[in-house]
């Protein structure tokens, strides 16, 4: 299987990516907006962009090597799984009506940009216990 290097040198696989996607899963729940059974995860390093969620496909992207360390892939994982998990119509009003000079001035990234912060380390050290990452 292939490795993907992030900058801190560690190396990983898809398998270990998805691993991520099974916590995320098992701990955040279903989306009430797209099938969690035809969700999945693509890995683009040809991107300058650590993620993204494409709500057409139902499809989390991943670039590894944009990341500085697993905790921060991580972090980028749980990010797009709670986009999944969001309302599209209401994240592209909300974009529509304000009109966001900065992205992160948006809800709906403010509220995935701080559940991967708050379960970042706590999904690392749970996979890491149960030896999967």
């Amino acid at each position: 299987m292939k490795k993907y290097r992030l900058k801190s040198g560690r190396k990983l696989t898809k398998m270990d990516m998805l691993m991520v996607l099974d916590w995320c899963k098992k701990k955040l729940g279903r989306s009430k907006y797209y099938s969690i059974k035809k969700l999945k995860l693509r890995i683009n390093t040809k991107t300058n962009y650590l993620g993204l969620f494409d709500t057409g496909k139902n499809t989390i992207h991943v670039n590894p090597d944009a990341h500085e360390n697993i905790v921060h892939l991580i972090e980028t994982i749980i990010h797009e799984y709670v986009h999944f998990k969001q309302n599209p119509k209401e994240y592209d009003r909300l974009r529509r009506v304000f009109d966001f000079e900065d992205y992160f001035e948006h809800p709906h990234e403010q509220e995935a940009e701080t559940i991967a912060l708050n379960l970042g380390r706590i999904c690392y050290f749970e996979l890491r216990k149960q030896k999967k990452i």
